[in-house]
């Protein structure tokens, strides 16, 4: 499980991008978006395979927060490519919070193997 740690870490700084334009009122970068929502899919299918197999109730939690995030991310997608605006700050910020959670139950998931 730490493949999926590595690679949301990886992601969070394209995240970090993306959240830099919209808190500037800027057009969020498209590549950025690209890498960090692929990244972010792959890290969260290994999460659902791994939570699946070991049947741990922190990785489960780590999983449903994390899938949370990316429905939160899905929505800013769909106002960033499809009504072609700029995401809402609010959401932008609070969606990598709820990401970073996700994360920190996964590190302490893995911690504790």
């Amino acid at each position: 499980m730490i493949a999926p740690i590595v690679i949301i870490i990886i992601s969070a700084l394209f995240g970090l991008h993306i959240l830099t334009n919209i808190l500037q009122n800027k057009i969020t970068p498209k590549v950025s978006v690209a890498i960090h929502g692929v990244l972010n899919a792959i890290a969260l299918i290994l999460v659902i395979i791994g939570a699946a197999r070991l049947g741990s109730s922190l990785l489960t939690a780590s999983m449903i927060v994390l899938i949370i995030a990316a429905l939160g991310g899905f929505y800013l997608l769909s106002i960033d490519i499809g009504k072609k605006q700029i995401p809402p700050r609010n959401f932008a910020i609070v969606h990598p919070i709820i990401g970073v959670i996700g994360l920190i139950l996964l590190i302490i998931y893995v911690a504790g193997m």
